[in-house]
């Protein structure tokens, strides 16, 4: 049966963070030991989730089984929702603990090394950085942004329509390098230029092998955003600029 989706309040939240900031939580995050929660920090939110909870590799090359999990966990949310510290805090100190812990090691010597990686993995702000950082947001975004881009815009995307709603997810966390140049960057945040670039991607997979190649292109894609508005041009304007950058940058 499905249930509501539980989120911390925000005010311990803040808590939480001020702890890590101030260096005296720090051990409790190389504890691989659950939380203990007063139900009192605790409320439900608006989301239902799936009837399971997954399971998430901890290797970096399980990346994409598990942003497809989450996804298919959490489903999709509003812009509010999936901006909320509430909620990712609650999903990585709670449901993924033993995930967050494992996947995102907290250094055993180096405190500030350990406060950092924690306020990054674990927290997050409304700067699109934060989000793209969380342990468990990285992987619902990862999959948001790319899932059947024709189902929400089929004036753009109809060409690209397969039986696979998960293809571009593919090519986005094909390397750790490409996930983390692209959704850091401008060119994340349109899905004309994110679609084209992860199309050329599937089009050329000796492309994706380059990481100066896969660099040069995210650059110079995110350069003409501002003087070529790029992300306004139709689709297949988009790809024919994205594939000329890439046909450049493996010469």
């Amino acid at each position: 049966m499905s249930e509501q989706l539980k989120i911390f309040k925000e005010g311990y939240v803040d808590r939480l963070l001020a702890d890590v900031k101030a260096g005296t939580a720090i051990d409790a995050y190389r504890d691989n030991k659950q939380l203990e929660i007063d139900p009192a920090v605790v409320l439900s939110s608006q989301i239902m989730l799936a009837d399971r909870i997954p399971t998430l590799g901890t290797q970096p090359a399980d990346d994409l089984e598990s942003a497809i999990a989450i996804y298919e966990y959490l489903g999709p949310l509003t812009a509010t929702q999936a901006s909320d510290k509430r909620l990712w805090t609650y999903l990585a100190h709670v449901t993924f603990r033993e995930y967050t812990l494992n996947r995102w090691t907290v250094d055993e010597s180096d405190d500030v090394k350990a406060r950092d990686s924690i306020i990054q993995h674990w927290f997050v702000s409304e700067n699109d950085r934060r989000l793209r950082r969380h342990a468990i947001a990285r992987l619902w975004w990862a999959a948001h942004l790319t899932f059947a881009p024709w189902e929400n815009d089929p004036v753009n995307f109809v060409s690209l329509k397969c039986d696979d709603k998960y293809v571009y997810t593919r090519e986005l966390l094909k390397t750790q390098d490409i996930f983390q140049q692209i959704l850091e960057r401008s060119m994340g945040r349109s899905k004309r230029i994110l679609v084209a670039f992860l199309e050329t991607l599937r089009q050329n997979p000796s492309l994706s092998e380059s990481r100066k190649a896969v660099r040069d292109v995210i650059k110079e894609a995110n350069l003409m955003l501002g003087y070529r508005k790029l992300s306004f041009l139709p689709y297949p304007t988009v790809f024919n600029v994205i594939e000329d950058l890439a046909s450049d940058a493996v010469t």
